[in-house]
């Protein structure tokens, strides 16, 4: 490779006259670095930077401004984005959590105009982490820009089938009713809140199902009081035993807030329960407690 460079001449990293600790990176890294340094002064745009910048790449994922460079090289040279595609797959699987990977993929996307096999590619990466935050952002905004809801429900049925503690998912049902084409309606809310309540049975403390339904209410046009027994469904999780659970607590209490129901005397004993239960939100809850007293 070193033959397509030979009419370069390296610009070795200014440290500075007296750098105090200078980074030891890798021989073959730093030449390469060198050669970069000195073709993008003369924003050179070829098939030899596409062929560094990937050398590049392979000893540093996360270097931005290689990536940058390598877009603005693929966009002047009329590239085919298609085979970028295969190459961007190759470096993700070895590095799934890398920002920049999955910010230059969504860049060649964007450009082709097509997301054809994004879902497919996507869940092949989620089968390596299911939560990987990186992979569920992309989704997003591939789902959004082209309108792939038709299949998205299934899927993240399937994820929580894997892993009922799966938030990522939870978030991106949200995400589904919030933005997709399916109208939120008293009777999906209803139907919504019921899948959520079975997973609260099967995890009681897994908190996700619990901001699910959290999330629906803020998204959707009704209140709580229009779920049918809904507050007597979640007030089992709340008595001060064993099996008291903090998040059907706070749910609780916004129902109650909402509704107006509940004696003084048992919505005291309710935040008497979170601030003991609860104790990195105790001052919160004593707030809302005085709040109520007032």
């Amino acid at each position: 490779m070193d033959d397509l460079f030979a009419d370069v001449v390296g610009t070795p990293q200014d440290d500075g006259p007296d750098p105090i600790v200078v980074i030891a990176y890798p021989t073959d890294y730093t030449h390469y670095m060198d050669i970069f340094r000195t073709l993008i002064k003369t924003n050179e745009k070829s098939e030899r930077m596409l062929q560094l910048t990937a050398k590049i790449i392979a000893n540093n994922p996360a270097h931005y401004t290689v990536w940058k460079v390598r877009q603005d090289t693929l966009f002047a040279l009329n590239s085919d984005l298609r085979k970028e595609l295969e190459y961007v797959t190759e470096v993700a699987v070895e590095n799934p959590k890398n920002y920049q990977i999955w910010h230059h993929r969504h860049v060649v996307v964007e450009r082709l105009g097509d997301g054809t096999n994004e879902i497919a590619f996507i869940n092949r990466m989620l089968q390596g982490d299911s939560k990987n935050y990186h992979a569920w952002s992309y989704r997003q905004w591939v789902v959004k820009t082209f309108a792939y809801w038709s299949s998205e429900l299934a899927d993240i049925d399937r994820f929580l089938e894997e892993d009922i503690r799966n938030n990522s998912a939870w978030n991106q049902r949200v995400f589904y009713f919030q933005f997709g084409p399916e109208k939120l309606t008293l009777a999906l809310l209803q139907q919504e809140v019921d899948f959520a309540l079975i997973a609260v049975e099967k995890a009681s403390l897994n908190e996700s199902p619990w901001l699910y339904i959290k999330g629906l209410m803020k998204i959707s046009d009704y209140k709580y009081s229009q779920i049918p027994q809904f507050q007597e469904r979640i007030t089992k999780w709340t008595k001060p035993d064993s099996h008291f659970v903090r998040f059907a607590a706070c749910c609780l209490i916004e129902v109650m807030d909402e509704t107006s129901t509940g004696s003084e005397h048992d919505v005291d004993n309710l935040y008497a329960l979170l601030i003991e239960r609860d104790p990195i939100r105790k001052l919160y809850w004593e707030f809302r407690r005085k709040g109520k007293q007032v």
